[in-house]
Parts: C-alpha cells; structure tokens; sequence
C-alpha cells in the first residue's frame, strides 16, 4: 500500500509538472488542482478548435480531470454563495464585492450599444449624448453604437439642409434634373469652394486682444471662470454689453480685427488661388468687397449648459455664400468645443479644440454641420463667431451685362448695411410674414425710406447677367439672406484691386481694407444673446 501511495504521488506531481509546462506563465494553470478560481478565469480559447493539438487537447484533458470548472458540484455552490454575498457585510465586518471587471466577449462598441438600447431620444441633442456617454468631459468617440443612437438629430439637421439647398439652386434657375444629380458634397455652383476648406490660423493676441477687452467689460478676470462669478444670471453678467459707450472697447476690437486680419486673409488666399483676376465682369470697378457681420455672435457657454444641436447656417436662412470664422477666447477641450464635420456630407465629427487664445478656425459652416454638447468640462467656454462674403463691385455703370440704365446701376450697385443692406432678396418668400412685420417698423424713419433698396427689398430681382452666376465669387442670387433683408446684421468694406489688378490701395496711403460706413453699428438683436 505505501508502495501504491507513492507510485499516486509520483504521478501527481508529474501531472502537475507537465500542466506548468503547457502554460509556464500562467500561475493559475499549475495551481489547478489546488485552488478553484472563478469561471471567469477561463479562457475561451481554451474551448476553441486548437484540439487537433496534443498540447491542447493535454491541457483539456489535465482540466477536465483535476479541475472540472463547470460541473463540480461543491465549486458552483461556492460561486453562487459568492454571487448572493456580493455587496453585503459578512460576520467579521469584511465586504464581499461583485466582480464586475471581467473581461467581456462583446467588443466596447457592441457593449456600448446595449447600454445605449435603454435610452429615449429627447429634443436636446447635448444632453442626450451627455447621457449616452455617462456625463464624460471627454471628447466622444464616435463609433457606430453612438451614430446610431444620434441618427435621429442628424437626419433632420440633413433634411433641412438639404431643403434649402434646392431653394438656393432653385432660385439660381437650375433645373430640378440637375438638382437630382448634385449632391451636398458637390462644389458646383457654390463660391469660393477653395475658401471653405477647414483651416485653423493663428493671430497675434497683443494686437488684437479681444479676450482681455471682452474680460474687462465684464468686470471678470478669467472668462473660462466666469461660472465662478458672483454674478451667476448671465442676463445680467453680460448686460454692460448692451451698453454703447461700455462694450465700444470691445466693438473697435472685433471691426479692427475683421478688417486688418479676417480681410486680409482671405483676400491673399483668393489671390492665391486666382479667384480675383476676371475683371471682364465689370471692367468700370476692380473693387472687391467683403461683407461681414457687423457684431459678432458671443457663445458664453458654462460647465452643464450647451448652445444647439446639429445644424448648418444656410438652413437658417444665411447665404450659402458666408464663410465661418470661429474663434475662441478661453482654451477648448472635450465637451466644450464646437463639433463640425470637415466637408459636407462627409460627417467625420471632430471638435474645434484650442490650448490657448490666439488659434482660430475657418470652415463651411453654411454646407457643413456643426453641433456643440453639453459642457461636462470644470471651464466655460467663451467663442465668437461671425461669417463673410465675397462678392464683385457691380456698379460702374457700362457694359451689356450691368446695363446703362440708373435703375440697373442703383441695382448692382452694394450699399452699406447703415444705409440698406442687400436691395433685394432671394429668398424672401421663405421668410414668414411675422418676420418682416417685426423688423419693418424699425426702419420707418425717414432716413431709409429714400433708398430704393429698402422700397423694393421684398420684391423679386431681375437679373440680367445671368452668367455672372458662374462667378467663382458670390452672386447676387446667393449672396442675399434673410440676414441681409433689412439692415443692421452685416457691414461691408472692399479692397480696390486696381485696373492692372496689382492694387491702386496698396500703393496709396492708407489702409488697404476700405470701410464704407465708418461708424459702428449697435448689434442687431438677430446677433442673438444678449441682444
């Protein structure tokens, strides 16, 4: 019998030594046959179709005899004693936990989309990924569970855009049959479409400090601290802005900085693209003008609060001809940027982010949709955005394609956004009655009822030039916007490219960016909060 015993011994340790051999880096393995670790510490690869292998099917049969992990009776008693125990308080004071860290047969983005199938879609597109993504202040990934979850905002802010994009083709008398064969992603018949490729630029924060001069208006130190302030109605935070003589600091800023840097930029990336030598157009004027928003749109946007859900401007009524500009004035980062997609259609979600002040952003914000989520980040966010358009001087009188008419001339010819913006619009039938009742009593005073502009601003154009709408620049048809109906919303200044093209501006004294109203206009309140 002591024989018999020390022949099993012998046995048992080579049995053990061959296990520790199959896996030499695995302690569990050669600790099998004295301990018994949770179901979850088998892999399923050892279930897997490598048991043409003798190591592997020497490995199943060493398991299936001395460790037997899914029918020993005594083991699944002790796993479910384990289970019923987790969370709870044992005798001697010592808390059990559930394990809840094991590795999952699911991929993150299969995971990520059961969880997701217990959620309910709201009206608000922030908190709705706010939710989705357990309040992280990371920047979301997203993957196909969070695509499919956010679908639903997407396809209306595409609908939309995709309606009124036939409304501008429609109204540049494109036919519906070529309409059918252009998609969002197409640049035919849109201006500049060199322009509106996404960039970021850098600019000086000494020579144009709109973070410290919009700081001290509001009598705030940090604006990404302005949550910690004393004053937690933003009403009332941002209320010296509606001041004229407290936000004029401020205002001289941002005209200054749109007309000696914005211009500026835009202008030489024209040059360099060769969109500004046909001067066959009108061969009286080599001016080309800017239009630009007269104040720009301030986002103040606190830890848990954010703006609006996916949208693209021109579905809001702006000309597909405007071209964004983003900057911010406190850091970006996480949920606290502005999210775009980097052409139309292409939908490749990435955020607008900033480690600093003096980084800004150009993008198609009229074609592209663009988002901003809730604010899960300890910083608010605080960003300017504002657009421009580039269009031709059509005055000058002359030529077959402009007429001699004063009718004709007063019709091309651009005024300034104090006098009456755009003469006509293009798309006046889509603004709604209560809109122009709202806004025309404003303008009943004597000094805009002379321009034949405001007179026949709601009224159809008659364009002659009918080919001008192959202009690489912005063409009357698309340049005019429910914004540039009545005055208020845009100003205008205009570069003189000279009649050799080389620029009678730039060799005169002076600035090379011309102002046409040399006054600051209050904001208009369709600027949007706090106005």
């Amino acid at each position: 019998n002591n024989n018999n015993n020390n022949n099993n011994n012998n046995n048992n340790k080579d049995q053990d030594s061959s296990m520790q051999q199959v896996h030499p880096s695995t302690n569990a393995v050669g600790s099998l046959s004295r301990s018994k670790p949770s179901v979850h510490s088998f892999s399923s690869s050892n279930y897997s179709s490598s048991g043409s292998s003798a190591r592997g099917s020497h490995y199943r049969r060493h398991s299936c005899c001395s460790y037997i992990p899914q029918h020993h009776p005594e083991q699944q008693q002790q796993q479910q004693q384990v289970s019923s125990t987790a969370g709870s308080t044992t005798t001697n004071g010592t808390t059990t936990m559930r394990r809840s860290n094991s590795r999952s047969v699911f991929s993150d983005a299969e995971m990520s989309h059961a969880q997701s199938q217990t959620l309910t879609l709201t009206k608000y597109f922030g908190h709705d990924i706010n939710r989705f993504t357990h309040q992280s202040p990371q920047e979301p990934i997203f993957d196909s569970a969070l695509r499919n979850f956010i679908e639903p905002h997407i396809s209306k802010a595409r609908k939309a855009r995709e309606e009124q994009r036939r409304l501008i083709l429609d109204k540049m008398g494109i036919d519906p049959h070529t309409m059918d064969t252009l998609s969002i992603a197409s640049n035919a018949f849109v201006p500049y479409p060199g322009l509106r490729t996404e960039r970021p630029f850098l600019y000086d924060m000494e020579t144009h400090p709109l973070h410290q001069i919009l700081a001290d208006t509001l009598h705030v130190s940090d604006l990404s601290l302005i949550h910690e302030h004393s004053i937690q109605d933003k009403r009332v935070l941002l209320s010296p802005l509606l001041d004229e003589k407290k936000r004029r600091a401020f205002h001289q800023c941002y005209d200054n900085f749109v007309q000696t840097f914005c211009i500026p930029l835009m202008h030489s990336l024209a040059i360099s693209q060769k969109m500004l030598v046909d001067f066959s157009r009108n061969p009286h004027s080599q001016k080309i003008y800017y239009r630009y928003q007269a104040f720009p749109c301030l986002r103040v946007i606190r830890p848990n609060e954010f703006s609006i859900g996916p949208h693209c401007d021109m579905a809001y009524g702006h000309s597909i001809g405007n071209i964004n500009f983003h900057i911010p004035l406190t850091p970006t980062y996480g949920t606290n940027c502005l999210y775009t997609e980097s052409h139309p259609g292409r939908e490749d979600w990435h955020p607008l982010k900033t480690k600093s002040v003096g980084l800004g952003y150009v993008f198609d914000g009229a074609r592209c949709l663009h988002f901003t989520l809730e604010n899960t980040t300890p910083s608010t966010r605080v960003s300017l955005d504002f657009r421009i358009a580039i269009y031709r001087d059509r005055g000058g009188g002359g030529g077959a394609d402009y007429g001699t008419a004063a009718t004709n001339h007063e019709l091309f010819m651009p005024l300034s956004s104090s006098q009456a913006m755009m003469q006509h619009t293009i798309i006046s039938r889509s603004v709604p009655r209560e809109f122009h009742s709202q806004y025309s009593h404003q303008y009943q005073h004597p000094q805009y009822q002379h321009h034949h502009s405001y007179k026949r601003s709601l009224s159809e154009p008659d364009y002659d030039d009918e080919c001008s709408v192959h202009d690489c620049l912005c063409h009357p048809k698309i340049l005019e916007d429910n914004f540039s109906i009545f005055p208020g919303y845009y100003e205008e200044a205009f570069i003189d490219m000279g009649r050799d093209g080389i620029g009678s501006s730039a060799l005169a004294a002076g600035p090379v960016v011309q102002k046409k109203n040399h006054i600051l206009m209050p904001p208009d309140k369709r600027v949007g909060f706090p106005f």
